[in-house]
C-alpha cells in the first residue's frame, strides 16, 4: 500500500503575464522625451520672445511626455497587478505604501541635491509617483467609475486650492500672457521661476498645488491611466479606434476652449477653469489637451503593436529604457544638474545656460540618451541589480508578506 505524497506549503506562483508592447513603447519613448526636455530647459538659455524649438521642448514635449509618463504609471500598476493576483490586500497595500515613502524620499533627495533645501517639498515627478503608487493601490477595487469621478473631481479643485494657498506667490508673484507665440494670448505663463521656501505653508502649498508636478491635478492622469489599464488587460474590442477619437474629442475640446478664453481675455489661469493655456499651473484647458494627446498616443499605439507578434528591432531599443524608466529619470536628473554646479563652482553666480543656446543643450541631451543604452544592455544582462527597478521589486517582496520561516 502506498503512502500519499506529502503536502507542500509552497505558494501556488501565477505565471508571468507578457508585456504589452504598445505601453513599453510609450513608457520608453516618453522617458527619452523626458531626458531631452530636462536638458532644454535647465541647460539652455531661456529665449528673449518665442524660439520655436525651446517652446517645442518645454512647453509640448514637457506637457505631453510628462502626462504620458504619468497616466502610464496607473496602467503599469493594474497591469503588474495580474502577476500578483494570488497576494492578499494586505501586501499589496503595505508594498505600495513602502514604494511610495521610498520615491518620495528620493525626490526630495534630488531636490536638495540638484536645487537645494528651499526645494525639499517641492513635487516633481517621482513624488508625484510616490503619491499615485499609494492611492493607486488603495483605489485598485475601485469601479472605474469611481476611477475617472475621482479624477474629475482632482482637476475641478484644483483652481479652489490654488487660489487658497497663493499659487502666484511661489512664482514670481503675477501670471502674464506670453505674447510671442502665435496666436496671441493663448499661452499664460508665470512671471518668474519657482521659489520655494521650507515653512510648512510652502511645503503645502509646493506639494498639492504650486510644485513642477503637483498632486493637484497631476494625480488625474494615474487615475486615468488605471481606467486605460484595465481596458487593456481585457482585451476589449476596437480599443485603439475607440481611444482616438475620444482622445481627438478631449484635445479640440481644451485648444478649442483655450482660443476662445484668449480671444474673451480670461486669463485666470489660477482660479478659473475656463482660461488660456497653462502649464504652470496646469490649466483645465491643458488637462483636456493633455488628455486628448494621452488617449490618441495609447489609441493608437495599440492598434499598430498590441495586434502583431514581431516588431521590429527599435521596440526592444526602446523597451529597455521602459525597463528601467525610473533609474534613467532619477540618474539624468543628477547627470544634467552636473554642468550646472561645475559653473557655478568655476564662475559663482553664473548659470551654464548664459553660456549655452538651445541646439548645445538639446545636442547633450541626445547624447545622454545614446550613452544610457550600452549602460542599460549591461545592466540588464546581470539581472539590473542595484537599480530603481530592483529596488522597488525587493519593496514589494519584502514588506507585508507573510514570513516563510519555520
Amino acid at each position: 500500500m502506498t503512502s500519499k505524497p506529502a503536502r507542500t506549503s509552497k505558494p501556488v506562483r501565477t505565471s508571468k503575464p507578457a508585456r504589452i508592447a504598445s505601453v513599453d513603447m510609450l513608457r520608453g519613448a516618453s522617458m527619452i522625451m523626458l531626458v531631452l526636455v530636462h536638458s532644454v530647459a535647465y541647460l539652455a538659455r531661456t529665449p528673449q520672445g518665442f524660439d520655436p524649438t525651446y517652446q517645442f521642448f518645454g512647453w509640448v514635449l514637457g506637457g505631453t511626455g510628462a502626462a504620458l509618463f504619468t497616466s502610464l504609471v496607473g496602467a503599469s500598476f493594474v497591469l503588474s497587478m495580474r502577476a500578483l493576483a494570488d497576494l492578499p490586500g494586505r501586501v499589496i497595500i503595505l508594498g505600495a505604501i513602502a514604494r511610495g515613502v521610498f520615491l518620495i524620499a528620493l525626490s526630495m533627495c534630488i531636490n536638495v541635491l540638484t536645487k537645494g533645501v528651499d526645494h525639499l517639498f517641492v513635487s516633481q515627478i517621482l513624488q508625484l509617483i510616490g503619491v499615485a503608487s499609494i492611492v493607486v493601490a488603495l483605489l485598485r477595487k475601485a469601479p472605474s467609475w469611481v476611477l475617472l469621478t475621482t479624477a474629475v473631481a482632482v482637476c475641478a479643485v484644483a483652481p479652489l486650492v490654488r487660489s487658497a494657498l497663493g499659487f502666484e506667490e511661489w512664482w514670481g508673484g503675477q501670471m502674464v500672457v506670453f505674447t510671442g507665440a502665435p496666436p496671441q494670448g493663448l499661452i499664460v505663463v508665470p512671471i518668474g521661476e519657482l521659489a520655494p521656501g521650507i515653512d510648512l505653508r510652502a511645503a503645502l502649498a509646493t506639494a498639492l498645488v504650486a510644485g513642477v508636478f503637483p498632486i493637484l491635478p497631476w494625480l488625474a492622469f494615474p487615475l486615468l491611466g488605471m481606467v486605460l489599464g484595465r481596458q487593456l488587460a481585457a482585451h476589449q474590442p476596437q480599443l485603439g479606434v475607440r481611444w482616438t477619437a475620444i482622445g481627438a474629442v478631449f484635445g479640440i475640446a481644451g485648444l478649442g476652449l483655450a482660443l476662445y478664453a484668449a480671444s474673451a481675455g480670461l486669463t485666470d489661469v489660477v482660479a478659473s477653469h475656463l482660461t488660456p493655456l497653462a502649464f504652470w499651473p496646469d490649466s483645465t484647458t491643458m488637462l483636456l489637451l493633455q488628455t486628448g494627446v494621452v488617449l490618441v498616443a495609447m489609441g493608437i499605439s495599440h492598434a499598430a503593436l498590441d495586434h502583431h507578434a514581431e516588431h521590429g528591432p527599435w521596440l526592444d531599443v526602446v523597451k529597455l529604457y521602459s525597463r528601467y524608466a525610473l533609474t534613467v529619470y532619477t540618474t539624468s536628473w543628477l547627470v544634467i544638474f552636473i554642468p550646472i554646479h561645475l559653473a557655478d563652482f568655476l564662475a559663482p553666480g553664473r548659470h551654464v545656460s548664459d553660456l549655452t543656446g538651445t541646439y548645445p543643450a538639446l545636442a547633450f541631451g541626445i547624447l545622454l540618451v545614446i550613452a544610457y543604452y550600452p549602460v542599460l544592455r549591461f545592466w540588464d544582462r546581470h539581472g539590473g541589480v542595484g537599480s530603481m527597478e530592483w529596488a522597488m521589486r525587493r519593496l514589494q517582496g519584502g514588506v507585508g508578506r507573510p514570513s516563510t520561516r519555520v
